[in-house]
């Protein structure tokens, strides 16, 4: 928007530019991801089946909790929310045999209430991967 100044002859005529207001980003607040998250997972080539995470302690960006499967298979999980794209947490199963660790990577919403990403799972040498997704109970 551009505005002239008073009191300038018509031979030099003078104009301001009015600059776009800008204000400085306050850090974003990290949510609060402690609770129950239910949902689905699903390997390839097999049914879907429940899952439901519960990250249990959060310190700032530190997050930890367990998950249980529909099939009661259960593991305990650590991570951390990541500043920018997908966060990472690293899983080892508790009751499975035979035993599976491995990562997955997450996307959580802006507001913390629903998850979803990808497990990378090792059992021994072979690897597999399966999506989920779930929303935080209330």
């Amino acid at each position: 928007m551009s505005q002239s100044i008073p009191g300038a002859g018509a031979s030099s005529l003078a104009f301001v530019e009015t600059l776009e207001s800008r204000r400085l980003l306050a850090a974003t607040p990290i949510p609060n991801f402690v609770g129950d998250y239910v949902g689905s997972i699903q390997s390839a080539g097999a049914e879907p089946q429940t899952i439901t995470l519960s990250i249990t302690t959060q310190k700032k960006r530190a997050l930890s909790g367990s998950f249980m499967q529909g099939d009661g298979v259960t593991a305990t999980l650590k991570g951390n929310v990541a500043r920018k794209g997908p966060s990472k947490f690293n899983f080892r199963t508790t009751n499975a045999n035979p035993k599976f660790t491995g990562t997955a990577s997450v996307a959580f919403n802006l507001t913390g209430d629903t998850l979803a990403g990808l497990f990378f799972i090792h059992t021994g040498k072979t690897k597999s991967t399966a999506s989920f997704f779930g929303i935080k109970q209330t």
